[in-house]
């Protein structure tokens, strides 16, 4: 296999203009029901009360195939997310197919040391030496048979909970800190992505996970779950959980996935969690995209970015402390057996190329200034206009997420604001070049079709 190298930076998002060959072009059936053209007047007036605190955020980020290392040619496209995009977390995936044979009946012999363990020790140990990153290492497909904790025998569960102490056993070896810990993939769906577990088998298997941890001197690893495909079944997870002492104790965020736009609430379940409450994290968001696991794609590509930013906003309007783009980079999947086409970068196979697609620009128009320790604040504006606002407590920049679906520009006024020492309009549209122009509060000219971010650098009076 041809080893990878990045060809383009975020600032070089002109190239997507030009021909590339092996990029087809696809029908708009290819991506998901796009969000409709909301109806906006021209003048919108947007309220914000710092007084009416959210959720901080602990980060923006990205999923992360671990079987990419290739001696370290990976690490250009893992800067370009961590500088350019913004990524502040990255949930680095192994695949079961790594402990052989699904169907074997018995455990192989497993060196950690070998691939695909190696490329995901050696992605992870480089994520972790950036400055203010989580990262995760997370457990995706069907367990082989010999493992396979959706039989609900004891020998399967004990194997399963071995296999995955002995996983962060060679992790730690291996000079990974390994702080965080996804070990099942969406298990209200079931295979090829994670064993199909009720709520309650899903929540005995945890906590015996968990026990085993806490015995073998992991107990400050923190663990994340359900992983649901379907935000909608997490809430059945949740209160299986809340009966499991250990497991609640060491359970650190609550995850789920989406490619819909729309989250189920389970604050909710929260409320009356017996220990410090987890944070909400969605560990895979994206507009849908039935192509992305067919071939590569471009045409429509800024709708299908854009409206995967808007998700976002969705999200963190709906409380969520973090969320994670799927996927970070193009790559093979075995537990699906396709070349997933789903990245922010782009890779070529057969070159051993990357490249940054629309979709990297709109995430990155949030995610560079969603940034981990700012606090969601009140915003009101027009409720078609998706917006959603947040506080940096250290230095008291505001900043305005939005985005203007329309195909005409629209202005903004601002109110109910501190003094400022500036305020700066930063904005990208499907030309993929990004703008930052100093505006007043009184008129903020967002362009038409735009993901845009409002700042507002507060004054030290």
């Amino acid at each position: 296999m041809p080893l990878p190298r990045l060809v383009s930076l975020f600032w070089l998002l002109i190239i997507v203009t030009s021909g590339c060959s092996w990029i087809r072009q696809p029908n708009q059936s290819d991506f998901g029901q796009p969000i409709p053209t909301p109806t906006l007047p021209d003048t919108i007036s947007v309220v914000i009360d710092t007084t009416d605190l959210g959720q901080p955020i602990t980060g923006i980020g990205v999923n992360i195939n671990g079987a990419y290392w290739h001696d370290g040619t990976f690490a250009p496209a893992l800067d370009t997310l961590y500088n350019e995009l913004g990524a502040r977390i990255f949930r680095v995936i192994v695949e079961t197919s790594a402990w052989g044979d699904l169907t074997a009946t018995t455990p192989p012999p497993i060196d950690y040391r070998m691939p695909p363990f190696d490329s995901v020790w050696a992605i992870m140990h480089y994520l972790e030496q950036k400055p203010a990153t989580h990262v995760i290492l997370s457990v995706m497909g069907e367990p082989p048979a010999w493992m396979d904790v959706s039989q609900a025998s004891s020998e399967h569960t004990e194997r399963w909970v071995e296999t995955m102490n002995n996983l962060i056993a060679a992790g730690r070896q291996q000079g990974v800190s390994l702080q965080w810990f996804s070990p099942l993939n969406e298990i209200d769906y079931g295979p090829p992505e994670g064993p199909k577990l009720t709520p309650d088998r899903y929540a005995e298997v945890m906590e015996q996970l968990a026990v085993q941890l806490q015995a073998n001197g992991y107990g400050e690893i923190g663990l994340i779950g359900p992983e649901t495909a379907f935000s909608s079944a997490t809430d059945a997870y949740l209160r299986a959980l809340k009966n499991k002492p250990t497991v609640t104790q060491m359970l650190k965020a609550v995850a789920m996935h989406d490619y819909a736009g729309q989250l189920s609430d389970i604050r909710p379940d929260l409320i009356s969690w017996p220990v410090s409450a987890p944070e909400i994290w969605v560990t895979e968001f994206s507009q849908w995209c039935t192509a992305c696991n067919e071939e590569p794609t471009r045409s429509n590509e800024w709708s299908f970015g854009a409206d995967s930013a808007e998700f976002l906003i969705r999200y963190l309007r709906q409380g969520v402390h973090a969320a994670l783009l799927y996927d970070g980079v193009d790559g093979f999947y075995t537990h699906h057996g396709t070349f997933d086409y789903w990245g922010a970068l782009a890779y070529d196979p057969t070159s051993g190329e990357f490249q940054v697609r629309p979709r990297f620009a709109a995430i990155a128009q949030i995610a560079r200034f969603v940034t981990p320790g700012v606090v969601q604040i009140g915003v009101s504006a027009d409720a078609a206009l998706p917006l959603v606002a947040f506080r940096d407590p250290a230095t008291g920049t505001i900043h305005i997420i939005g985005r203007n679906a329309t195909t005409r520009p629209l202005t903004l006024t601002l109110s109910n604001m501190p003094a400022a020492i500036e305020v700066t309009l930063n904005q990208t549209t499907s030309s993929l070049i990004p703008t930052s122009t100093t505006v007043t509060a009184s008129e903020i000219p967002v362009a038409a079709d735009a993901i845009f971010a409002v700042t507002f650098t507060a004054s030290d009076e």
